[in-house]
């Protein structure tokens, strides 16, 4: 099993058509702590704006991979249908059982995945990638079509 959280290569972002990152590389691995110190206008921001696709930091290059582990709390026994937006690939398994499949490079894609859950805590991993601009977002609905509030994600 792979011990890397987040991996960043070869990272450029332009903000304000103008290029702040130029070639960084950052990886973090499970249990380490990194802190990114540096003066004003250093990119410290911007690598934080990249990673989260802020569409005012124009990614022009690079790769960003991200592992987030965690918790569903699911709030009764259900079916719960957990919809995965992403651009790029992107993977999802609660309980060791995978759920979405959306990797792969591409576009902006939607692919939708149920389980039957007991209520209580369930381990869940998100495998995201990202190639030159990209996008991430998890809906989850219970089986009478309500959204479940993201205060029932628990990541660690």
């Amino acid at each position: 099993m792979s011990k890397e959280l987040l991996k960043i290569t070869d990272l450029h972002v332009n903000a304000e058509e103008k290029e702040i990152l130029k070639g960084i590389n950052l990886k973090i691995n499970k249990g380490e702590i990194h802190v990114i110190m540096g003066p004003n206008g250093s990119g410290k921001t911007t690598t934080a704006n990249a990673i989260l696709n802020n569409p005012e930091y124009k990614k022009v290059k690079g790769n960003i991979g991200l592992i987030i582990k965690g918790y569903f709390n699911a709030p009764q026994d259900d079916i719960y249908t957990f919809a995965l937006l992403s651009d790029d690939g992107s993977t999802l398994t609660i309980d060791s059982e995978q759920i979405v499949d959306n990797d792969g490079p591409h576009g902006p894609k939607e692919i939708v995945g149920q389980k039957a859950l007991a209520k209580g805590y369930h381990p869940m991993e998100l495998r995201y990638f990202d190639q030159n601009g990209g996008q991430l977002k998890l809906k989850v609905t219970g089986s009478d079509g309500k959204e479940i509030p993201f205060t029932h994600l628990y990541a660690h």
